[in-house]
């Protein structure tokens, strides 16, 4: 993961939102794999890519 922050002159508002995020029930047998997550994210602006 890169991330790069920028320091430009301005003002930054940060407004309270809500995010739903639902998760399957998943279980695995010990010695096993993880199985692969799969989450559902609700409430996030389209252009916000959260992984």
């Amino acid at each position: 993961m890169i991330i790069m922050i920028l320091i430009m002159p301005g003002t930054l508002t940060i407004t309270k939102g809500l995010v739903t995020v639902n998760a399957d029930n998943q279980s695995r047998v010990y010695g096993v794999a993880n199985p692969i997550d799969h989450e559902l994210l609700q409430g996030l602006p389209m252009e916000k890519i959260v992984r």
